[in-house]
């Protein structure tokens, strides 16, 4: 005898599937929602009798192979949570995510709750392209420093992503970054750690004999490392490894 099989499910089979659906979408949902408060904890209600703001120095690298550094400044106003940009030039779009970071850390930092502020960061950096991820640990600086009711250093720079647990990443373009800084009359460039040393290949042509009387030139790469802090030093500033937000403030701070 063939048993043949019947897909079709019976209605309390069909029932009871739906329900179960149903309440792994309410049991998600309910996590959701206790792990966003989770988040909340500990953060306290930011008082403010009118806007909060801070100045930070910004560094970029142009499509040109050179950089140039300008003004950063971050405003905190009563509002709806937002992020708000005003740049000059153009940023690349990934600058909205790394705020978003900028803002977590910040929280984290100041233990603030920020859920009902708005925050407006403008950028002026003359001719350079604003990354948003190398401008993550300079954008955290400033809004910690806003809150904190600190002011940043003139003559300290720093370049690199932020990261939600504080930390600072590594970014591109740091020589460049560090020539323009030191043209601005900066005297502390802070970078990301792990990024004190640079590798780069330079291009090379060497001819060889095939065969008798025929040659042919042989195109290769020779690997040079780069030191940034001897090259910050030539150019009269202290080239400086930064691993997160805190050591960081502690240059950064005036």
């Amino acid at each position: 005898m063939r048993h043949v099989f019947n897909p079709r499910f019976r209605r309390g089979d069909l029932v009871l599937l739906l329900s179960t659906y149903v309440l792994i979408f309410i049991l998600g949902f309910f996590i959701a929602v206790l792990l966003n408060v989770s988040d909340q904890q500990g953060l306290q209600h930011l008082e403010m009798s009118g806007p909060l703001g801070a100045t930070a120095n910004v560094v970029a690298a142009r499509n040109d192979g050179t950089g140039s550094i300008g003004e950063m400044s971050v405003e905190i106003r009563q509002g709806e949570g937002r992020i708000l940009f005003d740049t000059n030039p153009f940023s690349i779009p990934d600058i909205q995510f790394s705020a978003q970071k900028a803002v977590s850390v910040t929280q984290t930092y100041t233990k603030k709750n920020l859920g009902n502020k708005d925050i407006i960061v403008s950028f002026d950096v003359e001719g350079g392209l604003i990354g948003g991820e190398s401008a993550g640990a300079a954008m955290a600086s400033a809004m910690i420093a806003a809150i904190d009711g600190k002011t940043l250093k003139q003559d300290v720079a720093i370049t690199g992503t932020i990261e939600t647990d504080g930390s600072i990443g590594p970014v591109a373009g740091i020589p460049e970054k560090i020539q323009a800084a030191a043209g601005a009359g900066i005297k502390v460039f802070l970078l990301p750690k792990g990024q004190l040393e640079m590798a780069y290949y330079v291009p090379m042509t060497r001819t060889e004999e095939v065969y008798p009387g025929f040659f042919y030139d042989k195109n290769y790469y020779v690997r040079k490392t780069l030191n940034l802090r001897e090259l910050g030093a030539e150019l009269g500033l202290d080239v400086i490894e930064v691993q997160d937000i805190r050591q960081a403030l502690t240059y950064l701070f005036a």
